[in-house]
């Protein structure tokens, strides 16, 4: 008998949860980012062992958005050393906005979304085939926005829209 290695176990197979599915993605893409980056490393290739590919197409739920900007805020490591942080009432609102646009979004899904609180404020990023929507949302009302690029073809689409509210950012996250 091996002394040094504890027996194997078995595990019972499950269906991947939306949790762990976005968790895979999520390292696989940075891992992917990490080799891209890194120069002389092209041969670098990964593996997951028995692992089947999801078929379905990725999205955030207003749930898991919260999530992220809960997390997000929370990592030291997203601010600078002297960056200033997002203000609760500025967090809370931002999620409410989120929980209110899941209402005009088909089946609540938004696109896979990134989150980075920025100089006190909340940048939400969300990326789609055609192009890319963020909220900028900032302490100063005046300082709010959505930015919208969309590409198709030869063309690239982009703007800034100023009213902020759930229904505005549903509607540039369905055009997108």
């Amino acid at each position: 008998m091996d002394v040094c290695c504890p027996p194997i176990r078995r595990v019972e197979r499950h269906d991947p949860t939306e949790r762990e599915i976005e968790w895979t993605r999520e390292f696989i893409h940075s891992v992917e980012f990490r080799v891209a980056e890194t120069p002389g490393n092209s041969s670098v290739e990964v593996y997951p062992l028995g692992a089947q590919p999801y078929e379905g197409e990725p999205f955030d739920t207003a749930k898991s958005i919260l999530e992220k900007i809960d997390a997000a805020v929370r990592d030291e490591e997203m601010y600078d050393i002297s960056e200033l942080r997002p203000r609760e009432d500025l967090i809370r609102e931002v999620k409410q906005i989120i929980q209110d646009t899941e209402h005009y979004l088909p089946g609540g899904r938004f696109p896979v979304t990134a989150v980075r609180p920025f100089d006190g404020s909340i940048r939400i990023t969300w990326t789609t085939e055609s192009g890319s929507v963020r909220l900028i949302y900032a302490e100063k009302a005046s300082d709010r926005y959505i930015f919208y690029e969309e590409t198709e073809g030869d063309t690239h689409n982009y703007g800034i829209v100023r009213d902020v509210t759930p229904l505005s950012l549903a509607k540039w996250l369905r055009q997108s």
